[in-house]
């Protein structure tokens, strides 16, 4: 099976609570680990694999790796989040949370979907007040920032 074809096979459904079984080998699961690992799939990979036979093998293993890290990453978004909407919230300003955390909850699992950015949605009259706030906490975690987030 070609590496597109069996990355298809893979993903397939991986999304649901009760993921169709996938017919691979340990060695074609290994073949296409490190891009899913690249893309960011590799947590839906061992959401597909988790009570399978393959779940002992290296790339089922590194794709449980990926997803606990998915998973930790997505409780520091959301406790970013809430902190966010809070101290926005304190100001006055309506935030709305989309795209990416907010379709993670239409996952089975918290980890299943990688944490890229925060898309906050504002009135367009509070966009300037919302970029300073914004502004003000990331100089405060540090130069850097502490997350990505997209005001919109």
């Amino acid at each position: 099976m070609e590496p597109g074809s069996l990355i298809a096979e893979t993903l397939r459904g991986a999304w649901r609570i009760r993921p169709p079984a996938l017919n691979a080998t340990a060695d074609q699961l290994a073949l296409i680990a490190p891009l899913l690992v690249a893309r960011g799939e590799a947590a839906l990979g061992w959401w597909k694999v988790r009570d399978s036979a393959l779940r002992t093998s290296s790339a089922a293993l590194q794709f449980r790796q990926e997803y606990l890290v998915q998973t930790v990453q997505a409780e520091l978004y959301q406790a970013a989040v809430e902190k966010l909407t809070h101290v926005l919230g304190d100001e006055r300003l309506e935030v709305l949370l989309g795209k990416g955390l907010a379709a993670s909850h239409l996952y089975p699992e918290l980890g299943m979907r990688p944490a890229g950015d925060v898309d906050l949605y504002v009135r367009p009259d509070q966009y300037p007040a919302a970029l300073a706030i914004l502004d003000k906490l990331n100089q405060q975690v540090s130069s850097t920032g502490l997350f990505s987030v997209d005001l919109v």
